[in-house]
């Protein structure tokens, strides 16, 4: 069991809302995988330093799930979700 709390970003919601609805096991598992390790996704360099990301398999599709972590609050707030394709650039958006 993980000390972190997860929370979840507007961005983060809308885009889950968008996913098909037999990604919702690869996307939970995945989130449960954050919250109990949130330093298992890949830390990101230059203008996404800030976040870490998740990969994951659904429906033959890779997903992302891109996070941040607060180790002064223990805290993890999940930013984005998406398919590979042009997800980091809608990230730099933020």
């Amino acid at each position: 069991m993980s000390v972190y709390s997860v929370t979840a970003t507007r961005r983060f919601l809308r885009g889950a809302k968008k996913l098909h609805p037999n990604t919702a096991e690869a996307t939970h598992q995945a989130i449960l995988k954050i919250a109990e390790n949130p330093f298992v996704g890949d830390r990101k360099k230059a203008d996404l330093a800030d976040f870490y990301v998740v990969k994951f398999q659904a429906l033959d599709v890779e997903y992302l799930i891109a996070y941040s972590i607060d180790e002064l609050n223990l805290k993890v707030q999940l930013a984005a979700i998406g398919a590979h394709e042009n997800f980091y650039r809608n990230l730099k958006r933020n």
